[in-house]
């Protein structure tokens, strides 16, 4: 669907809410396949293909990975200090699923292993969300000539920050399972494999950096009956974050 901002007067006068906008999006799979794994025979490891066919059709369907995923984005934008533009958001995801897994450790070789001990087919549901926002605004640099063809350059800045939560899920246990091991215990997810991925994991509270920078100058010849807009540098950007909630690695790296 695409984006409605349902704050905007039908009679085109302007309100502080004009930009507020809600965005839907909804997406429905059921991957099925016939390649079961690997099997032995005599021995030897294999291919587990069945007969892709009327009579393993129905058994196949309901092994097939299904699941609908809905995305509901909210967003807003406003002028700040004159010279910033302010933009929160709020991004709510839902994956409904059919069936979950249940974990537990059983003993294959003499080695205690963590399989999937059962899938509980039963309607379930993962609602993730997370929040942000940015703020950004433009620096602009020019320099002109008084002769030749190149008449002017122009410097864009744009100096970005912003920032991003999202809460940590892992002690849901509808989405993931505790489990011990020698101890210690860490979360495995009921979902693991699913078409469209398990929960988020873990907390995230993450200020980002960026800046960007465009280079293009005006041009006119004799030939020209007015200036040539030349895009010299189309982007250059360097960016990064740091999560403020991290136990160590902080500052991600940074991409240029």
């Amino acid at each position: 669907m695409q984006n409605q901002y349902p704050f905007q007067r039908k009679d085109g006068i302007a309100t502080k809410l004009d930009n507020f906008s809600v965005g839907y999006s909804m997406a429905a799979s059921n991957r099925l396949t016939n390649d079961m794994g690997t099997k032995t025979v005599n021995g030897k490891t294999e291919p587990d293909i069945v007969p892709f066919n009327a009579n393993n059709f129905g058994s196949l369907f309901e092994n097939g990975k299904k699941g609908i995923r809905h995305s509901v984005p909210l967003s807003y934008s406003f002028k700040a200090l004159r010279f910033f533009t302010v933009s929160p958001s709020i991004s709510y995801e839902e994956k409904w699923y059919f069936e979950k897994l249940d974990w537990k450790y059983d003993v294959i070789n003499n080695t205690p292993t963590l399989i999937a001990a059962d899938t509980i087919r039963e309607f379930n549901r993962i609602s993730n969300y997370s929040f942000s926002t940015s703020f950004n605004t433009r620096l602009y640099g020019m320099y002109s000539f008084k002769k030749g063809s190149v008449k002017a350059i122009r410097h864009v800045i744009n100096p970005s920050i912003s920032f991003n939560y999202t809460p940590d899920f892992t002690k849901n246990d509808n989405y993931f399972q505790a489990v011990n091991q020698n101890g210690k215990i860490f979360y495995k997810s009921r979902h693991e494999g699913f078409v469209y991925g398990p929960s988020n994991t873990g907390k995230s509270g993450s200020i980002g950096f960026g800046l960007g920078n465009t280079l293009e100058m005006k041009v006119k010849s004799e030939k020209d009956s007015v200036s040539r807009k030349v895009s010299l540098l189309n982007n250059l950007s360097i960016g990064s974050s740091y999560n403020l909630v991290a136990d160590s690695f902080k500052l991600a790296n940074f991409g240029i």
